[in-house]
Formats: C-alpha cells, sequence, structure tokens
C-alpha cells in the first residue's frame, strides 16, 4: 500500500508564492513601502524584546573577528551592531532604497560593505558566517538559497524567523466581512526543509508581544490590503473598528497595533 510521501521544498515553495509578503515584493508595493514608510518600520522594529534577543544571540555566536554575511538587511535592525561587534560584514540587500540608507546612515561603519544584489545573484567570497533575519520569505526556491549559504561560509549559517499570529488581522476581516488573512507557518516548514537536506542544526525559539505605532490609516491599509484584499472602500469601516478598538491615540491620527510573534533562532554548523 503506497502512501504520500511529503516534499518540504515544494510546500515551502508554494506557501512563499501564494504569501502576501512574497507578492509584494513581486509587484513592487514593497519597494514603494520600504521608500515611504522606511523610518516607520525602523522604529517600530529597533527596540523591544525581539531585537534584544537577537542581538543577545548573535554576539554569543560571533566572535570579534568573525567576518559575516548579512542577507537582506532591510533598513538595518541587525546591521549596526553586527559592524561593531564584528570584524567585518558584507550586507547583501535588493532594496535601492535600503541599500541607499544603508550607505547613508552607517557611514562611520568602515567595516561595511553594502551590495545592492539579490543573495541569488551576489557574486561574493566566503565568510566566516551567514546571517539572515527575517527575509527568508524572498526564496521561493529555499533549497538554491540556502545551499549558496552553505557554498559561502566556512563556520556557520545563522537564520531568524518570525511568526505572527495576525490575531487583530483576523478579527478586522470578520468585522469588515472579509476573508481572515493566510499565515503560513514557514518556521516547521523551515525546520522539514533543514532536515530533508540533512543538515544539522539548533534552534531557539521565544514569544514577544508588542505594539506598533502606525501615523495615519493610509499606512495600516498599506500594509494589510495584501493579506486582506482591503479596497478604499473599506477604510471608513477600518477607521470604525479601530476606534472601537481603542487603538487611536488621543489626537486622533496615530493607531497603536498590538502584535504578537514567536521568534525561532536557528544555526546550521558547517
Amino acid at each position: 500500500m503506497s502512501r504520500d510521501v511529503r516534499n518540504p521544498m515544494a510546500e515551502w515553495r508554494e506557501a512563499v508564492l501564494h504569501s502576501p509578503a512574497y507578492l509584494s515584493l513581486l509587484n513592487g508595493e514593497d519597494e514603494r513601502f520600504w521608500e515611504q514608510h522606511g523610518e516607520t518600520y525602523i522604529r517600530n522594529r529597533s527596540s523591544g524584546e525581539h531585537v534584544r534577543r537577537v542581538k543577545s544571540w548573535l554576539a554569543h555566536q560571533l566572535p570579534p573577528s568573525a567576518s559575516v554575511i548579512e542577507i537582506g538587511p532591510g533598513p538595518g535592525i541587525f546591521t549596526r551592531f553586527l559592524s561593531e561587534h564584528c570584524a567585518s560584514v558584507t550586507a547583501v540587500e535588493p532594496s535601492p532604497a535600503n541599500a541607499a540608507r544603508l550607505r547613508q546612515e552607517l557611514t562611520a561603519c568602515d567595516n561595511l560593505s553594502v551590495v545592492q544584489e539579490k543573495w541569488e545573484k551576489a557574486a561574493l567570497a566566503p565568510h566566516d558566517a551567514v546571517f539572515i533575519a527575517g527575509a527568508l520569505y524572498v526564496f521561493p526556491d529555499i533549497e538554491a538559497a540556502l545551499l549558496k549559504m552553505l557554498r559561502h561560509v566556512y563556520g556557520k549559517v545563522l537564520l531568524v524567523i518570525m511568526n505572527e499570529e495576525q490575531f487583530l488581522e483576523k478579527e478586522a476581516a470578520a468585522a469588515l466581512g472579509l476573508e481572515a488573512p493566510a499565515s503560513p507557518q514557514l518556521s516547521g516548514l523551515l525546520t522539514e526543509v533543514l532536515n530533508s537536506l540533512e543538515l544539522p542544526f539548533s534552534c531557539e525559539q521565544f514569544s514577544e508581544e508588542t505594539k506598533y505605532l502606525y501615523p495615519h490609516l493610509e499606512l495600516v491599509v498599506d500594509l494589510w490590503k495584501g493579506s486582506l484584499g482591503l479596497r478604499e472602500e473599506h477604510c471608513s469601516e477600518l477607521e470604525q473598528f479601530f476606534r472601537k478598538k481603542g487603538l487611536y491615540a488621543k489626537d486622533g491620527t496615530a493607531i497603536s497595533v498590538p502584535r504578537r510573534f514567536r521568534t525561532y533562532l536557528m544555526e546550521i554548523v558547517i
């Protein structure tokens, strides 16, 4: 009697190709977000338990003598820390807006090199470590991405992946009569991918509850339209939803959005 054999790489590919984050990347919405709202992202993501724990983990994993490739640093939430802690850092960032921001804001980090290129196309020498946080969703072909990381490292590959509950988006979808957002749990799939490739790895995890502050409703609509299918006619309904939840600031503009994450810290040792 035959039984189905799961293919983690194929399941990962399907999850990524149908995720709102990857679709946003394909249609240019992701780049527009970085150009227009990068500073808001930095303010929300630069503090809190997630950042503290990841930095502590990196400090433990990487000696001061290490050379590091950071893949997809975005606006550089961890890049400055890496450049201050390690001997050298090569940041591979495909976004023109983020690459320009890194070069402009981290000019004092003379051990930092910014390469504006997709990881798949980047031509680099091997480093002591490869680090990627929150950017694995850009790789439908996760096997090829991981194997290239392994070819470019002498010591270890460090992966950070986050799962979000999306409880508020689901509640908003129910209030607006929309379909609840799909939320593929990439961390579980990643574990299966690593096992299927027979790569030895360790994993730590922790949870965080936090609040992100957005300056106006239109930015939240921008962030949620991919997962909820929001249209312009939903804006007034969404505004009422936030007001009923008591999430508007006293001045009636800024919105405080509660979020819940589980973060996974994975180390692949060569």
